[in-house]
């Protein structure tokens, strides 16, 4: 994709297929300060709504972009911090809905902002709104969440009761299993608990899989994957899923940006290795290979090796926390 600030991808997604992703806030604003977030550490932590991305220029991105009438499986708001904290996501929703009505529209959202009547109203009419519950403990929300001083469990916990009562779409729930953390059969049961008192289509499981901000967080092994598999679902009647894995072989190919300018638009987002950049950008190995080394040698990028493979990063400047 060539010269835009506002889209990437079309990616391939491990839940939602082949995504178009739209970012309305910049890069790491948010609510919550995720031990394993896979775009990094929050530069500014806040709860404060306005319009951080301007909504016509959006529009007109996506607008060019759709254009040329790409193959895609849906229009997701998420990009690397929390979307609903952009005050004017509704605004641009239903313009969406009215220009391109074929598109799925899907929004990925930690659920923190839920407690607000006017946030639940903006997104409920969305396709699929994915929401994150990592813990429902209030030390454990704090202890992996790490909110902005005005969030609490309880609020964020009522306030996803409600949308899922009001929402006219689906709704997906996400968990993310952290090792040592909650992974015992305790706080799975406390969660079930809370998660059978919500209306959804599905719980997905998932584990690390991309460099985290915290090096201690590691990935949940098969077995710890099954029980929490096993003991959430014994309080559900929606399918509890595991989606740890890449289950596609979707390859987008951009022939136009120059493929310098194309990892970084990946990387800048969120760390990827050699074979998720052949994946998403249709290049070929060597090429990618010998344009990552360049982009290393100029210092333009760095790189680190996880479980899964050594995953490239563009070097971001440190932001501070409100």
């Amino acid at each position: 994709m060539s010269n835009y600030q506002y889209l990437f991808g079309p990616i391939p997604s491990r839940r939602l297929g082949i995504s178009l992703g739209v970012d309305l806030v910049p890069h790491k604003v948010c609510t919550i300060d995720c031990v394993y977030c896979e775009c990094g550490a929050t530069s500014t932590l806040t709860t404060d709504r306005k319009e951080y991305v301007p909504r016509a220029k959006v529009q007109a991105e996506l607008a060019e972009f759709l254009a040329i009438k790409p193959q895609l499986d849906c229009i997701t708001f998420s990009g690397a911090g929390e979307p609903t904290l952009n005050s004017e996501i509704g605004a641009l929703i239903q313009w969406i809905q009215r220009e391109y009505p074929a598109y799925t529209l899907v929004v990925l959202t930690n659920g923190t902002l839920l407690h607000l009547p006017t946030v639940r109203r903006e997104i409920a009419s969305l396709d699929i709104v994915k929401i994150s519950v990592d813990a429902v403990a209030p030390a454990l929300f704090t202890e992996i969440n790490r909110p902005a001083a005005s969030l609490t469990v309880s609020a964020m916990m009522e306030g996803i009761q409600q949308f899922c009562s009001e929402c006219t779409g689906k709704i997906w729930l996400e968990h993310f299993l952290i090792p040592g953390k909650n992974t015992d059969e305790a706080s799975l049961h406390q969660l079930g608990t809370y998660l059978q008192t919500l209306t959804a289509e599905k719980l997905q499981l998932n584990t690390l899989d991309r460099p985290a901000p915290e090096s201690w967080v590691t990935p949940a092994d098969a077995v710890t994957v099954r029980m929490a598999q096993e003991i959430l679902q014994s309080y559900l009647s929606y399918p509890v899923e595991n989606v740890s894995k890449v289950d596609t072989t979707y390859t987008f190919s951009d022939k136009t940006t120059p493929i310098e300018t194309l990892i970084c638009n990946y990387i800048s987002r969120r760390p990827m290795t050699l074979q998720d950049l052949q994946q998403t950008t249709g290049k070929d190995e060597k090429e990618l290979h010998a344009v990552l080394e360049k982009l290393s040698q100029e210092e333009l990028i760095f790189s680190r090796t996880e479980q899964r493979g050594i995953f490239y990063e563009t070097r971001k400047n440190n932001g501070t926390k409100e």
